[in-house]
């Protein structure tokens, strides 16, 4: 067992300038919680006046290291880095930008007494509404099509967990923003601890069309990884049987005029897009089924849950 009792993970990626105000915040509160505990910083890109702040906190502070990676990563690797460098039995994820108040700290730690992972759910009041409108967007989109943990601010990236979730979920891409939901799906609990927002993160946020885009993808592929990953025919069935299906109804409808009214069908848009749809549904059930070939045949490699704990009882005999 670690001797360690909380590391704490920072992955500053883009968005760093906050953190030369928020780290001696952020060091105070960790200290207030564990006198055992380690800080991580994860640099994948930030400005030099940030590393700068990190090697002085470092060269004061023994419980702080830093990690550089060679180049530019994205969110998940960089998680992922610091998630293995710690070796403390609760690990707490902070943003290097504001989204929690940095008191506010203790508490989600505290939420790690009840709940294998705990997510800090922002009181979203005195924001913009279109702050609101989107982040309950995303929220709801990812508690209706992926898995509904109950939690209205899923958007938040502060959370805290036990070390034997990191040791059963890998990260990838930008799934770091759905690890509650890939943590659920292996049966651990999860839960949320309500807390201040950060006076920083009451400002407009509007982002460019290609991250909104990225962010539905990221659901669809969430979706498909925790739903659907040893099941792929049930997901690419559904969409085939449904091309197919559509398909066959346009094709049957033209070959009906064609015998009962007798209209031609060689410049009919209806033949072609019914022979496509039905050729094309066709394809997509059997990519699901090549899916399920393999899936098949990897199955044993590929655990999808976890055993929360093991009791033997031996029985005393007499000779």
């Amino acid at each position: 067992m670690s001797s360690l009792e909380l590391s704490v993970v920072v992955p500053i990626v883009e968005r760093s300038e906050e953190l030369l105000q928020l780290n001696a915040a952020y060091l105070k509160n960790i200290a207030a919680c564990s006198e055992a505990y380690e800080v991580i910083y994860v640099l994948d890109r930030c400005a030099d006046s940030v590393e700068k702040m990190i090697d002085t906190t470092i060269s004061n502070n023994r419980s702080c290291k830093k990690i550089r990676l060679p180049k530019f990563f994205g969110d998940a690797t960089a998680l992922s880095t610091g998630l293995s460098a710690s070796s403390g039995s609760n690990i707490l994820i902070l943003t290097p930008y504001g989204q929690i108040a940095p008191e506010e700290i203790p508490n989600v730690i505290a939420g790690l007494a009840e709940h294998d992972v705990v997510i800090a759910q922002r009181i979203r009041t005195g924001e913009p509404w279109f702050n609101r409108v989107q982040a309950k967007a995303f929220s709801f989109l990812a508690n209706s099509v992926v898995v509904d943990l109950g939690i209205a601010d899923v958007t938040c990236e502060v959370r805290a967990l036990r070390r034997r979730v990191t040791e059963e979920i890998d990260l990838y891409g930008d799934m770091n923003r759905f690890l509650p939901q890939l943590a659920y799906r292996l049966g651990f609990n999860i839960g949320a601890v309500a807390v201040k927002p950060a006076h920083t993160d009451r400002s407009l946020k509007v982002y460019a069309p290609g991250t909104y885009m990225r962010r539905l993808l990221d659901i669809l592929t969430a979706l498909f990884l925790i739903r659907f990953t040893k099941k792929p025919l049930r997901f690419f069935g559904f969409v085939g049987a449904t091309t197919f299906l559509m398909g066959a109804l346009v094709l049957s409808w033209v070959t009906f005029e064609r015998l009962a009214y007798g209209v031609q069908l060689g410049d009919r848009p209806g033949l072609f897009l019914g022979a496509l749809g039905i050729v094309l549904g066709l394809q997509i059930v059997a990519v699901g089924l090549v899916g399920e070939i393999i899936i098949f045949s990897h199955a044993k490699d590929l655990p999808e849950y976890r055993v929360a704990e093991v009791i033997e009882y031996q029985k005393n005999t007499r000779q």
